[in-house]
């Protein structure tokens, strides 16, 4: 299983200056074939993959959603330890450690994070901004298979030109086409 980013551009959108800029933000505008997906898309769209490396996998692109789902849940991990027979104050002391390095390990992802957005909401942005379209649409979807598998898209939400980007693409769903508008 693997993330990929998928967009979508209106067809009449001049995709060879598009994909100069997508490229300036380690991303792409390959054409992708999925009949399946396509169908669901808007009228007049072209579907395109973005990622330049072997998939999308740690995207900040729905990381909110992610990172919610994986959070600790120090009171059952409580619970174990005391089952064992660890005494409140051992259990303490090692949920505290435990807590110390996830807060470190968390803090480096973070800044890791950091660039991973800032570059996914350059490309946003760029696109965007040039004025070659007035629209792009993102996707993210867990791969099972190959690139051209079917699945359901949710819906399609349209994302405003004064949205705050930080805050729209970590808290995107996956199979939820986003879609992006320019301010002109």
């Amino acid at each position: 299983m693997c993330h990929f980013i998928t967009a979508t551009l209106p067809k009449a959108a001049d995709r060879e200056a598009l994909n100069t800029i997508a490229r300036g933000f380690g991303r792409q505008f390959q054409p992708l074939a999925s009949p399946a997906v396509t169908t669901q898309l808007p009228p007049g769209a072209a579907y395109f993959l973005t990622t330049l490396a072997h998939c999308d996998c740690g995207t900040v692109m729905g990381s909110a959603r992610r990172t919610a789902a994986l959070a600790s849940d120090w009171p059952a991990e409580e619970a174990k330890l005391l089952k064992k027979g660890w005494s409140r104050a051992k259990a303490a002391r090692a949920l505290e450690q435990r807590r110390e390095k996830e807060a470190l390990k968390q803090e480096a992802k973070e800044q890791a994070d950091r660039a991973l957005a800032e570059s996914l909401e350059g490309f946003v942005s760029g696109v965007l901004q040039s004025g070659l379209t007035a629209e792009l649409g993102l996707l993210l979807h867990s791969y099972h298979g190959p690139l051209d598998e079917a699945f359901r898209i949710l819906r399609h939400e349209r994302v405003p030109p004064d949205a705050a980007l930080a805050e729209v693409l970590p808290a995107a769903e996956e199979d939820v086409l986003y879609l992006f508008l320019s301010g002109a």
